[in-house]
C-alpha cells in the first residue's frame, strides 16, 4: 500500500493541532487543508485513505464538500466530520452523504486516534480486497 495519508480540512489552525497531536503515534502522512477548494484540491493530488473534515467552514462548508467527494462503501477513503455545533439534521445529511462518522469538539484524543486508526485498517482492507478481485476477474477473462 502506498504512504497512508490523513487529510484534515479545518478552519482553524488550533483544531489541526489538536488532530495533529491526536494522531502523533500513528505514522501516517498528515495534510492541512484550511478551506474546502484547497482541501478538494489537496484530495485530488495527495489521495488520503482519511478525510477529517470541519463541518462549519467561511465559504464553503463540509457539507458541500462532501457531496464534491461522493464518499460511499466502495471508496478508497473515509470522512470523518468534526464540529462544535452539529445537530441531528447535520449528523443525519452527512451520513446520508455517505461520511463514515462523526465526532463533536472539543476533540477527545483518544477518540480521533482510535478512530483514525481503525477506518485506516478498514480502508487498506478494502482495497486489499478490491486489487484481489480485479485480480480474480483478470485471470477469470484470461482462462475464457
Amino acid at each position: 500500500m502506498n504512504e497512508q495519508r490523513v487529510l484534515i480540512i479545518d478552519d482553524l489552525e488550533d483544531n489541526h493541532i489538536q488532530i495533529k497531536t491526536a494522531l502523533n503515534d500513528l505514522d501516517y502522512e498528515i495534510i492541512s487543508s484550511y478551506n474546502a477548494d484547497e482541501g478538494l484540491m489537496l484530495f485530488q493530488i495527495h489521495k488520503p485513505q482519511i478525510v477529517i473534515l470541519d463541518l462549519r467552514m467561511p465559504g464553503k462548508d463540509g457539507v458541500e464538500l462532501l457531496q464534491r467527494l461522493e464518499p460511499d462503501e466502495n471508496s478508497s477513503f473515509a470522512v470523518i466530520i468534526i464540529t462544535g455545533y452539529g445537530t441531528d439534521e447535520d449528523i443525519s445529511k452527512c451520513y446520508e452523504l455517505g461520511a463514515t462518522a462523526f465526532l463533536h469538539k472539543p476533540i477527545k484524543y483518544i477518540q480521533v486516534n482510535s478512530l483514525v486508526k481503525s477506518l485506516m485498517q478498514s480502508v487498506v482492507l478494502r482495497m486489499e480486497l478490491a486489487a484481489l478481485r480485479k485480480e480474480v476477474d483478470d485471470l477469470n477473462r484470461r482462462r475464457n
